[in-house]
């Protein structure tokens, strides 16, 4: 009989699969995808459980608004910020750029996306990832199976005891 920690971590790698599956049908990079981590954590009766990934998942599933400062400086800052790989946390459009071979200038789409934002869905991405993957159905599918596994711990304690009280 298969606990409930090892129903809930195949149901969790099929979830990540999926997501892998779903992001390599966008423009994301290959980090997105490595970035997937799942978790399952069980305090007492809880049990906290999960798939994390990269910040900007979010930004994939719902698009960018254009950035709050407007001005062509504050424009070239951003994109400079976002395509120079010497800066913490910068270069990540460069990368972005280099990993999916894309002809494009990465200064021009950095610039381009603090102007007018990322709209999702688009030609790249259909948005919607993690919705479209992690339906009502896959929920219930775990519930089945865990409750599932409870009636057959219940069933096998009810059985040792019946043989226990025969001996």
């Amino acid at each position: 009989m298969k606990t409930d920690s090892q129903i809930i971590d195949k149901w969790l790698k099929g979830i990540k699969t999926d997501l892998a599956k779903a992001y390599e049908q966008t423009k994301a990079s290959g980090a997105m995808i490595k970035s997937l981590k799942a978790f399952n954590n069980k305090k007492g009766y809880t049990t906290s459980a999960g798939v994390k990934g990269n910040d900007y998942s979010y930004w994939l599933e719902n698009g960018r608004k254009p950035n709050k400062k407007k001005s062509h400086e504050d424009l070239v800052k951003w994109a400079y910020w976002a395509t120079n790989k010497k800066l913490s946390g910068g270069g990540f459009i460069a990368k972005w750029v280099e990993d999916k071979r894309i002809n494009y200038n990465a200064f021009g789409v950095a610039y381009n996306i603090a102007k007018n934002g990322i709209k999702v869905p688009n030609k790249y991405n259909k948005g919607k990832i993690v919705e479209d993957v992690l339906t009502d159905k896959k929920v219930n599918k775990l519930m089945t199976d865990l409750s599932y596994n409870e009636v057959l711990k219940i069933k096998s304690d009810i059985i040792k005891k019946l043989e226990n009280g025969s001996k």
